[in-house]
């Protein structure tokens, strides 16, 4: 896989109803792209490097970073995180700053569109959610 393209970035906001605060951060929140700007390296043969930069007062979740090919469950390589005690949630791992994941590159053909997943938040705030097609 030498070239790795970005086709489409798609960010979806889900807000909670009636809450003020909620309501308040919606207006000042930075969209997903530049919340969470994620970066693709192709290491030929070896896989995907994926790289985000996260902004300073929010965060990635750990568990929420899915990768397919073709409808298909890819092996998604990540380092432990953070705990965070989020009351939805329950205990889960987070990355501030910055999260690397690494897609296994055995099963991916040379030319190929993987669909990654990844969801994070803003301190006690809203959830960005957000696809990336490489």
């Amino acid at each position: 896989m030498k070239y790795v393209r970005l086709i489409r970035f798609v960010t979806l906001v889900l807000s909670t109803l009636g809450l003020p605060e909620a309501a308040a951060f919606a207006a000042n929140a930075k969209p997903a792209d530049q919340a969470f700007r994620l970066s693709v390296l192709s290491d030929e043969g070896d896989g995907l490097e994926l790289r985000w930069s996260v902004a300073p007062g929010y965060f990635v979740y750990r568990d929420k970073i899915p990768a397919t090919l073709n409808g298909k469950p890819l092996k998604v390589k990540t380092a432990r995180g953070e705990i965070k005690d989020d009351p939805a949630l329950r205990p889960t791992e987070i990355y501030h700053r910055e999260a690397t994941a690494h897609v296994d590159g055995k099963n991916l053909p040379e030319l190929s569109e993987v669909l990654v997943t990844y969801q994070g938040c803003g301190e006690n705030k809203i959830f960005p959610v957000a696809d990336h097609e490489a």
